[in-house]
């Protein structure tokens, strides 16, 4: 399991919102289950 950084967490979750055409709020939740990290 790869630790990863916050800066590449917020990559993720652009990602996921440019793929899945997701809000910013949706996508961090998605984002915090596919990698394991909830920090709000």
């Amino acid at each position: 399991m790869s630790i990863r950084t916050p800066e590449t967490r917020k990559r993720q979750e652009r990602r996921i919102r440019w793929t899945h055409g997701l809000s910013s709020s949706h996508a961090a939740l998605i984002a915090a289950l596919v990698y394991g990290e909830v920090s709000s």
